[in-house]
């Protein structure tokens, strides 16, 4: 929900850190600019670009309000299964 230089949570730097080093590095993504924090109405823009990314989209359980259900839609809005 921010910028990929400011990690989210802060407790998952290190794990973003490992994914951008790899030999074969993997994807580290977001529609906010460097340096932008994390901020609650940037979930949103962050289940989009999940959504657009995956094929399809599993979600066993969620609450009513939960970014799960947000997922879903975006997924959905998308034609993803």
């Amino acid at each position: 929900p921010g910028g990929i230089d400011v990690p989210y949570p802060a407790a998952h730097a290190d794990l973003l850190s490992a994914v951008a080093a790899q030999a074969v590095p993997g994807a580290l993504v977001s529609e906010a600019p460097l340096g932008t924090l994390p901020g609650r109405l940037r979930f949103q823009a962050r289940s989009r670009v999940i959504a657009a990314l995956g094929a399809a989209m599993v979600i066993v359980e969620a609450g009513t309000r939960s970014a799960a259900v947000t997922l879903a839609r975006c997924a959905r809005d998308l034609g993803r299964r």
